[in-house]
């Protein structure tokens, strides 16, 4: 008999805004936000039973949350179960469409926390947030929603410390295990430095060791060790896996090593009081900006150590945090040495010891101020959810955020170095009493700008900046369902939906269980609140490639607003009923990236990519989720299933790990310098092409040698059908006919042909060779062209070519 979860529920509504933290990850647009929650709304209810195995201890379920996230990520809930019952309801859910998850934690046993021994999972069944079964209360309460918790596989072993160091900092060591299916993470003994992993889903796991503090008695202290992935490794990507598929693992051990030190002193400007050093803290991370320790200068004399470092380059950072008693000191953050962005900062080298005299003398900080204008027609309260954030030009950094007064709009940005910065406007989302409401205003850049590339920097070099305006104005938006159904789902294991502008940005994406549509087929789509202009959707199908942390291509296409491939909008324009389908994915491009000049074993290297592109309303347009990585040298296959269409093919060098991309030679289908210059590749039904090759290469590396291929028939009109049936192999819509008997006007119609993708045919004056009629019949030409006067082709050929298709003729007076 199955066991079950405490019914007291508690809601958290998570704020949603557009406020970009860090311009780093600033798009120029808020995130797409669903409508108010109002009161009347929310009387839907999520209910079920958890059980647990029958040999497993009736006070696991203590230990079990079940938690409703909704798909906008707009609101989230989350209750114990009852501990004797197993039952739970969530009550007080807004309609939507809900992952359900049941989360197990830890209890308290009277002496002690235990994680008890079960698998975390989302319903129904599934242990990946992307695969997640979706609950949908949109017309009504769910019941019913259960789950039967399985034990779960375990990782375990040993973690010791160099002899001499203080056996008490085992206290501030703890494993985790991640991967798709969870995390799980564990104290170590403090005595034995044994741990345990339990509760894993059936997977393979990357074990971290982490450092913190523990207790002496007098202070807390960090120990000087270094935090390493099992096997030594010192990040994720070089982590080796653990596979508990079939069986537990143990011998999973780490002898953590001793750390490196970067040490210095910080001083304030004259005549900042003292008590200012309370709200220094300083940073060091790797060159890609992963955090790795920090420390707090020392009130008193301006010292700091951070230790526990490995062997490498750091960039540090000083930070201004909020001091006692709430204050923050108007300081400017800044980068060693004296740098105001990472970019510009100068790397401290522990590569060969530790390293002393590291230190900063911070400035006062500058300010930046405005006035942010709603339109006339809009509620003042809208004002209440406005920010505006300042960040360093190129996005690395620090960044630093106002909230604009909701009576006159007005703002000031303070504690900012003396430097450039790009500013954004966020149209944000404010509190109704009852959930919070997003805005229809347009977020933007200063000044007036919609992208981070295009906004005009903003220097306090000199002093404060003042008057730096913005009049946000409304924007629009549209909503709908996707109908999938005529997908074919079983080339990949995950729906993405993504609207981009008609420049290929991309302004929302979300992505599910290609398994669980919320119903009939259909998937969600909304755009959030976008400037007046033209937008496309497309549908994608994916799988997620643990190994290289990234979606792989199965199926992609751009969505069509009936006979359009976009759909334009009007300031002030909400439409909430779009109705879109997808086509049938009934052909395919496949073929090989050719890598050449690289050296490297491709061993979590990017050397290229290829980019798929349909040609829409007269112009390339990249397909979202079309990329595909040359990991190796040589060639490195590809494949994407689509809707019939026009396509090219870009062998690109846009993602790159391995050169400087201006050094990788690029080349779009087939064999062309330029997207513009590219040939169509015309896909219809059952007409797949699998030889859409194409070559990137390094440097001044000399083109590799390939193989020769010989073109040719018996005579001069055989070896025009095998030309046509080599390069033409799905067919042309149009065909032109030349003389075999005299080359001037083939010459001529070549690049006319060429420009129309279409190949060219020979024949005698009299009569069409047996060859070229099939080769007519396979191409199924609705245009024929005749190049040349009656002189040359006669209108007995011309006839014959009328049952093939409409027939013309270009000739001239020789």
């Amino acid at each position: 008999m199955s066991k079950a979860v405490p019914a007291i529920a508690y809601v958290r509504r998570l704020r949603t805004i557009a406020l970009v933290a860090s311009l780093l990850v600033a798009l120029a647009l808020p995130a797409a936000l669903d409508g108010p929650a109002h009161a009347e709304d929310a009387d839907r209810s999520i209910s079920g039973v958890v059980s647990v195995p029958d040999d497993a201890p009736s006070e696991w379920l203590a230990a079990v949350q079940v938690s409703a996230l909704s798909v906008s990520g707009m609101a989230s809930h989350y209750v114990s179960v009852d501990p004797g019952t197993g039952a739970y309801s969530i009550a007080g859910v807004e309609p939507g469409s809900y992952r359900v998850q049941f989360l197990v934690n830890q209890y308290w046993d009277g002496t002690k926390y235990i994680r008890p021994n079960l698998v975390s999972e989302y319903f129904d069944g599934s242990t990946d947030y992307s695969s997640a079964t979706l609950v949908d209360v949109s017309i009504s309460s769910a019941a019913n929603i259960d789950a039967d918790l399985a034990k779960g596989r375990s990782i375990s072993g040993t973690v010791s410390i160099p002899d001499g160091m203080d056996s008490r900092s085992l206290q501030a060591v703890s494993v985790n295990a991640s991967s798709n299916a969870g995390s799980v993470s564990a104290s170590v003994d403090a005595v034995t430095g044994k741990y345990t992993l339990s509760g894993l889903a059936p997977s393979a796991y990357r074990v971290q060791f982490s450092v913190s503090t523990f207790w002496d008695g007098a202070a807390w202290v960090t120990p000087n060790l270094v935090a390493e992935y099992y096997d030594n490794a010192l990040d994720w990507s070089t982590a080796a896996l653990i596979d508990v598929s079939t069986a537990d693992r143990s011998g999973i051990n780490a002898a953590l090593e001793p750390g490196r030190s970067i040490s210095g002193t910080v001083s304030l400007p004259e005549s900042a009081p003292q008590e200012w050093l309370s709200s220094v803290s300083v940073s060091a991370s790797t060159p890609n900006g992963i955090f790795s320790r920090s420390a707090n200068v020392n009130p008193g004399t301006g010292e700091y150590t951070i230790n526990g470092l490995a062997s490498g380059n750091y960039t540090i950072a000083f930070r201004i945090i909020t001091g006692m008693p709430g204050e923050t000191p108007n300081l400017a953050d800044e980068y060693y040495d004296n740098a105001a962005s990472a970019a510009a900062a100068e790397a401290v080298d522990v590569s060969v010891g530790d390293r002393d005299g590291v230190d900063a003398t911070l400035d006062y900080g500058t300010s930046i101020s405005g006035t942010v204008s709603i339109p006339a027609d809009s509620p003042a309260e809208w004002r209440e959810g406005l920010y505006v954030t300042a960040g360093a030009p190129d996005g690395s950094g620090l960044s630093h955020n106002a909230s604009v007064d909701p009576q006159t709009g007005a703002y000031t940005i303070t504690r900012l170095a003396a430097s450039d910065y790009r500013v954004y406007f966020s149209s944000g989302s404010h509190w109704d009493g009852t959930g919070w409401v997003p805005t229809d205003l347009v977020s933007e850049f200063y000044d007036n700008a919609p992208t981070i590339d295009s906004a005009t920097l903003v220097s306090t070099v000199s002093g404060n900046a003042s008057a730096i305006d913005a009049e946000l104005e409304h924007g629009a938006s549209f909503s709908g369902t996707v109908d999938v159904t005529a997908l074919d789902l079983s080339v990949g294991s995950g729906i993405g939906i993504t609207v981009t502008d008609l420049t290929g940005r991309i302004i929302y994406a979300s992505y599910g269980d290609g398994t669980s549509a919320a119903s009939g087929g259909e998937y969600n789509v909304r755009s959030g609140t976008v400037p007046p202009g033209s937008y496309r959707v497309a549908v994608s199908i994916t799988t997620w490639d643990a190994a290289t942390s990234r979606l792989v291509p199965g199926s992609t296409q751009f969505l069509r607003f009936g006979a359009s491939p976009s759909i334009a909008l009007d300031a002030g324009e909400a439409i909430t009923d779009l109705d879109l389908t997808a086509r049938p994915t009934d052909t395919s491009l496949a073929g090989n990236i050719r890598a050449e000049g690289f050296t490297a074993d491709g061993t979590g290297n990017i050397l290229g990519n290829a980019f798929v592109y349909e040609r829409l309303d007269g112009q390339w347009a990249r397909l979202p989720e079309s990329r595909f990585d040359a990991a190796v040298p040589g060639d490195n296959p590809y494949s994407l299933v689509l809707a019939s269409g026009q396509y090219t093919v870009g062998f690109e060098a846009e993602v790159t790990t391995l050169a400087n991309p201006a050094e990788v030679h690029e080349q779009w289908w087939s064999k062309k310098s330029t997207l513009d210059g590219a040939d169509t590749i015309d896909l219809k039904v059952g007409q797949p092409r699998s030889d859409i090759n194409g070559t990137i290469r390094l440097g001044d590396a000399p083109p590799e040698s390939g193989t020769v291929e010989r073109l040719a028939g018996l005579g001069r009109y055989e070896t025009s059908v095998a030309i046509s049936a080599a390069s033409f192999p799905d067919g042309a819509d149009v065909v032109y006919i030349a003389s075999g008997t005299n080359y001037p006007d083939a010459l001529s119609g070549a690049p006319v042909a060429g420009m129309n993708s279409a190949p060219i045919l020979l024949t005698p004056a009299e009569a069409l060779p047996a060859a070229v009629k099939n080769e007519l019949d396979r191409l199924n030409p609705t245009r024929i062209v005749v190049l040349g006067g009656v002189g040359v082709i006669t209108p007995a050929v011309e006839t014959q070519l009328g049952q093939y298709g409409t027939v013309e003729r270009l000739a001239g007076l020789g």
